[in-house]
């Protein structure tokens, strides 16, 4: 569970790969799902986990991102 972001939904699909909130009443109703539907859960945080394994998300690489996408901004 994190807080509903625009940079999280573009890094991981949600209710697939990650599951977002936007309210204290929002993060305890899915507090309160998660706990009781494990296998939702263990599948969401596994999907998550594969991607992030699957792409590179280390700060190095969105480092060089961000270098790039500055220098074609100037060019």
């Amino acid at each position: 569970l994190a807080e509903r972001t625009v940079e999280h939904s573009h890094l991981f699909t949600e209710g697939e790969e990650a599951e977002y909130f936007s309210t204290p009443d929002e993060l305890l109703k899915k507090v309160k799902f998660y706990l009781i539907n494990s296998q939702n859960r263990m599948a969401i945080a596994k999907k998550g986990y594969l991607k992030t394994r699957s792409e590179d998300y280390s700060y190095d690489s969105m480092a060089k991102e961000i270098f790039s996408t500055f220098e074609d901004l100037q060019s």
